[in-house]
């Protein structure tokens, strides 16, 4: 026989426990202890010394999930041997030998309309009968971010007018010609990939050429061109290098927000790809590319590939538009790690989400239109105006998790406006 210790544990750990132990079997998740039934000795001290009742002898029906979720988790927790602060709110969060229920602030009962038999919309019939009891939520700090605003010369140079005789530069001369552009702006964009919530961020991105050699910010992501564009063909190829951070946590949805801290990546790679240019003017581009990025941290762990069909022209001498398609490719680790509802997930949520385990594949396409107006006039130097508008739809499991079907909606948008200046 062992202890296993129950859901009545999640979000008060009052640690009671942990100071009786002879053994030190216990181990401290972010919302809940769980006992390693390996090492736990049978004594039974702890049982009593629990004010939520959540320590039980696995002899007691029903508790086999509860030895499994212990034994899985006491070996991938640290082990607390002393006893610590309980949190601030463990003697509203407890329910002394119940299954315990995460209960919502009216504020955010949106979701929750219900139909005529009193039962939420949004939740399974079992874990509909919730109630509303003040539970402060507090105004969440909203991150800075960049984003991929694609900036004035996202990707081909753009069509010039000399301010003086209206001359063009011909494609080679703008080919050859080193710049840089910085531009600073406001995007809209989801709270997290799959919500529905959305919240307005600054953002900002760079963009260069020196000596033939193009970089360029896409959100918190690094890309460099490494080959010379010249012709009306011509390959591109370079790495690229950046961080994909978990904003679950921010988000308004209080639900999602219980979920488990994801692990921010670190993921580096490589993009490869042809560009046409020349089909419709002399400085048009229709280019096809595919990123590849790895994650080289300890988040995800696994591989992500997009593949991208670019078309880029200038519609004046003043006007700059840009149409991008594209779609992400996936494995099951990262469908796993950003869209799965895992046993700890769905515990510290109160079972508000029901487990789910998505398959790898393609997780959604994406349509983006830019358009930049030049105010002073020529668009291969000083300031313009910017517009971006991107459409994207989750697609197979992405958009049946329940942190998506449940929570969001499998329809994204990002808009973004600004100003750059090219130099």
């Amino acid at each position: 026989m062992t202890y296993v210790v129950t859901d009545a544990c999640i979000k008060c750990k009052y640690m009671d426990c942990v100071e009786v132990c002879p053994v030190d079997c216990f181990y401290e998740g972010e919302v809940m202890l769980v006992i390693n039934p390996n090492e736990c000795i049978d004594c039974g001290v702890c049982e009593p010394e629990c004010p939520a009742e959540a320590i039980l002898p696995d002899t007691e029906s029903g508790l086999e999930k509860w030895l499994e979720l212990n034994t899985n988790f006491s070996a991938d927790w640290p082990n607390i041997t002393r006893k610590k602060d309980s949190p601030a709110d463990a003697d509203e969060q407890g329910r002394g030998g119940q299954v315990r229920q995460i209960f919502l602030p009216r504020s955010r009962l949106r979701r929750l309309d219900r139909d005529s038999a009193g039962r939420s919309r949004n939740f399974p019939r079992s874990l509909s009968a919730m109630v509303s009891p003040e539970i402060p939520t507090g105004n969440l700090m909203h991150r800075s971010a960049c984003v991929a605003l694609a900036l004035c010369c996202l990707t081909s140079p753009a069509l010039a007018q000399s301010a003086s005789a209206g001359a063009l530069p011909s494609p080679e001369e703008v080919a050859s010609k080193d710049t840089l552009t910085i531009g600073a702006g406001v995007a809209f964009i989801p709270e997290y990939d799959g919500s529905d919530d959305y919240r307005v961020i600054p953002a900002g991105a760079i963009r260069g050429k020196l000596h033939g050699i193009s970089f360029s910010t896409h959100g918190t992501y690094l890309y460099v061109d490494l080959v010379p564009q010249s012709g009306k063909f011509g390959f591109d190829a370079g790495p690229i290098a950046g961080l994909r951070f978990d904003k679950r946590r921010d988000t308004d949805d209080a639900v999602v927000r219980l979920m488990l801290k994801r692990k921010t990546a670190v993921e580096v790679g490589g993009f490869v790809g042809v560009s046409f240019r020349g089909l419709t003017n002399p400085y048009d581009t229709l280019a096809l590319h595919v990123d590849v990025l790895h994650d080289i941290g300890n988040a995800h762990k696994s591989t992500v590939v997009s593949p991208a069909l670019d078309f880029s022209t200038p519609l004046s001498q003043r006007t700059y538009a840009s149409l991008s398609a594209g779609t992400d490719i996936v494995t099951s680790k990262y469908a796993n790690y950003y869209f799965g509802v895992s046993p700890a997930d769905r515990l510290a949520t109160g079972n508000q989400l029901p487990l789910f385990t998505p398959g790898g594949g393609i997780k959604d396409w994406k349509i983006s239109l830019l358009l930049n107006q030049s105010i002073t006039g020529n668009l291969l130097h000083g300031m313009s105006i910017f517009g971006l508008g991107q459409y994207s739809r989750l697609v197979g499991d992405f958009k049946r998790s329940p942190i998506v079907a449940m929570r969001g909606s499998p329809n994204q948008f990002i808009g973004a406006a600004g100003l750059a200046y090219t130099w």
